[in-house]
């Protein structure tokens, strides 16, 4: 212990050399033999620089454990940032790759939609022209042969320019057949009353539409028989010696049956 205190240098005692040393000091041997004050400053000395150093190695030990930490933190970080990142980027690549797939799946769509329009085109086309063609064949066969020509034909044309709005002929045609007839002409070949004029005619009410009923100019009343193609007296309106009276006959359909014409003449001499 005395050696501790006789050196000439100011260097403190190691950790070792200071744990000696304050055992000695705490012994009986140092109650009996005693200790120097120099070597007790030094003890003290000594003490206060080990106490000292494993401070400032306790604190860097801790600031060592808070880098790490907060490079750890950082590394956690940046590995989460990396890993939005990537999975960003992949979603944009899903979504790229949706977003490429739907247009290819627009186009074959547009493609197969103007692939269809186009065949419809062309179909209703054809169509069109063979209505057209057979209208021509329609309306070239003499009127006596076929009395509603000229209907079929313009039936046929409204149904081929129905198909194609854009033919130019055919439209021609449809005006030219409206322009140089007179409309509307009969469906059915005509039912004539040779006797006498017919003044007035009606359907009966609440019949099927086939029905009708007409008055004559010699006050009969007349029925429509469509098979025969003939019209048949039903009832005078005047007696025999009055054939030479002439009436302005005004028509209505009579109550429920409809069997006359309501008439109500006018005499005039």
């Amino acid at each position: 212990m005395e050696e501790y205190g006789k050196r000439e240098s100011d260097e403190p005692l190691d950790e070792v050399e200071l744990r000696e040393a304050e055992a000695y000091l705490n012994s009986p041997e140092a109650k009996i033999l005693g200790a120097t004050p120099e070597a007790r400053q030094l003890v003290r000395r000594s003490r206060k620089e080990v106490e000292e150093t494993k401070r400032q190695q306790a604190e860097e030990l801790e600031e060592a454990r808070r880098r790490a930490e907060e490079e750890e933190r950082l590394h956690k970080a940046e590995s989460e940032r990396l890993k939005l990142l990537l999975e960003k980027r992949k979603q944009e690549r899903i979504f790229g790759a949706i977003i490429f797939l739907l247009g290819v799946i627009v186009l074959i769509a547009v493609g197969t939609f103007a692939w269809f329009a186009n065949a419809q085109a062309q179909d209703h086309k054809k169509k069109a022209q063979r209505l057209k063609e057979k209208a021509n064949e329609e309306r070239a066969v003499a009127y006596e042969t076929n009395p509603i020509k000229d209907v079929s034909a313009l039936r046929n044309l409204s149904a081929a320019l129905n198909l194609n709005p854009r033919d130019a002929e055919a439209a021609k045609m449809t005006r030219d057949l409206l322009l140089q007839g007179v409309w509307c002409p009969p469906a059915e070949a005509d039912v004539r009353y040779e006797q006498d004029a017919i003044l007035a005619a009606t359907f009966a009410a609440g019949g099927t539409g086939n029905e009708i009923f007409a008055a004559a100019g010699d006050g009969q009343l007349l029925q429509v028989h469509w098979k025969e193609r003939e019209l048949s007296s039903v009832k005078s309106f005047l007696e025999p010696d009055d054939q030479h009276v002439v009436l302005m006959w005004y028509s209505s359909p009579v109550a429920r049956n409809a069997e006359a014409l309501y008439a109500v003449g006018a005499l005039v001499c």
